[in-house]
């Protein structure tokens, strides 16, 4: 439930944010049998990229626990920020675009 609970807030950081070049991407990640049930969350008004982590390959490189988990990304990949979705803000994803 908690996942769903942050779609909203990420909907927002994505409305306010993607004009600067800011991209959120959720990840799905479960058994090939949770495809369905992932494909009908998604049907929820999710307004970013959701992609499936087939192989978990994002699992094992972002350690994404405990769910749900956001990450603050630079263009490397490199992790600038991890935390609970909810606690990230418009504002704090404006300093990273102010970093250089």
């Amino acid at each position: 439930m908690a996942c769903q609970e942050s779609v909203g807030h990420l909907n927002e950081l994505h409305k306010a944010l993607s004009a600067k070049g800011v991209l959120i991407v959720g990840v799905a990640i479960g058994e090939e049998k949770d495809k369905k049930q992932i494909k009908k969350f998604s049907k929820k008004k999710i307004e970013y990229t959701v992609v499936w982590d087939q192989d978990n390959a994002k699992v094992e490189q972002y350690d994404p626990f405990p769910f749900p988990l956001a990450y603050v990304l630079d263009r490397e990949n490199k992790i600038l920020w991890k935390g609970a979705p909810a606690s990230l803000t418009v504002e704090k994803l404006e300093e990273f675009l102010r970093e250089p």
